[in-house]
């Protein structure tokens, strides 16, 4: 799938592979949710998958909110609720309903408690007896996931909890040495990058292939393009970066011009792991200058299909900066159900003219995305689940990612 920066396709296969699916399009494994999935066409592309909360009972707002993203970008749904309890939430079967009034299909309504799932519940109790194995790690499906993910760095991680934990800032001797790493890059003292990625930075005119710039944004200064080499290096070889790295790419990322020549890079370099860097990255930055490295992450991340990532990165940035034009874009984009590779538009070719740093100072401008008057980027949602990448079609009846 080209979302991870490769040509392949993955097929999903009847409801196996549609659970085999789920929480690598999330990123985590959900709980006490409801997820729909949007397919379109007469392949079943799959679209974007949306990730709710379970009420405790009934909820038509709820439900009108689902009906609403359906319309906009699905001809038939799969559903799949993951209730605390072995009971079929009441939720579904309004949903249900709904979709049929609504004129959708549903091509599978599963619950899944306990490691097993039932397909096509009936308002009945959830007997063992009628219930299956969830698939596991061992199903193509999954084994397709897992090898594309590894292509990027992305793992699926227990819940969201554990999701928004692995973003989170550092705590205790964690904490206490990245603030000393903060205050020795400010005073002065900068990582050292002697021991970088050996090659030459990007963008730059050494070694036999040139990697050009794909976009007249200014380019980055030779000392963040090799913190970022280096950066990459150490996360392959070793699993984590550096503290004084991180901080020192954290602290340049805080200047707007400098944010906007990481990310594109980071959109540029979709083969390489740019996620598992700026994760470890944006675990050794403190909240005060989170900002930046989380905007370029959850844009990354959003890239990448990587919806659940790219919402509580989203969330950890505007914690630390309310007001971020970009991230709040991102959002628009996220809640409208926009495809990933709509953030394509931020690599404008070098003869062309793009908006590269407006009046305020702001890199990328709503002009790029084609933005209506009101400054959205459509139809967007009150709330912004998580989303999964978009797919691309394949010659049978199966749902393709």
């Amino acid at each position: 799938m080209d979302e991870l920066g490769g040509p392949a396709r993955i097929k999903i296969s009847g409801s196996a592979g549609l659970l085999a699916a789920v929480p690598n399009m999330l990123g985590f494994h959900p709980t006490d949710s409801i997820v729909m999935m949007c397919m379109s066409g007469e392949r079943n592309a799959l679209g974007p998958v949306a990730r709710v909360d379970l009420p405790r009972g009934r909820d038509r707002d709820l439900v009108g909110h689902l009906i609403g993203t359906a319309l906009t970008h699905a001809d038939r749904v799969a559903l799949v609720c993951y209730p605390c309890r072995r009971r079929r939430p009441a939720i579904l079967g309004d949903l249900l309903d709904a979709l049929t009034r609504a004129g959708i299909d549903v091509l599978a309504a599963l619950v899944v408690h306990a490691g097993r799932v039932w397909e096509a519940p009936t308002p009945r109790s959830l007997r063992l007896a009628d219930s299956r194995p969830v698939p596991g790690d061992h199903h193509p499906a999954a084994r397709a996931f897992a090898a594309a993910n590894a292509m990027t760095g992305r793992v699926v991680l227990a819940d969201r909890a554990q999701l928004r934990a692995s973003i989170a800032g550092p705590h205790g001797d964690r904490r206490r040495l990245a603030l000393q790493a903060v205050a020795e890059v400010i005073s002065g003292h900068p990582a050292d990058l002697t021991d970088g990625a050996g090659g030459a930075p990007w963008g730059s005119s050494a070694g036999p292939e040139r990697r050009r710039s794909p976009t007249k944004v200014a380019p980055l200064p030779g000392r963040v393009n090799r913190l970022v080499d280096c950066a990459l290096a150490q996360v392959s070889a070793s699993g984590t970066v550096e503290v004084k790295i991180a901080a020192e790419l954290a602290i340049a990322c805080l200047d707007r011009a400098t944010r906007d020549g990481v990310l594109v890079r980071g959109l540029f370099e979709l083969d390489r792991i740019w996620l598992a860097m700026l994760i470890s990255c944006a675990a050794w930055t403190t909240d005060d200058l989170a900002a930046g490295l989380c905007s370029v992450l959850a844009t990354v991340a959003y890239r990448h299909g990587d919806g659940g990532l790219a919402q509580v990165s989203v969330d950890r940035c505007l914690a630390a900066e309310p007001d971020n034009r970009l991230t709040h874009l991102l959002l628009d984009t996220m809640a409208a159900g926009l495809p990933p590779d709509v953030l394509d538009q931020l690599l404008v070719p070098a003869d062309r003219e793009p908006h590269a740093v407006g009046p305020d100072g702001f890199g990328f401008g709503p002009d790029e995305f084609g933005l209506d008057g009101s400054g959205r980027l459509g139809p967007a949602t009150e709330a912004a689940p998580d989303r999964g990448f978009p797919t691309r079609r394949d010659d049978d009846d199966d749902a393709v990612a």
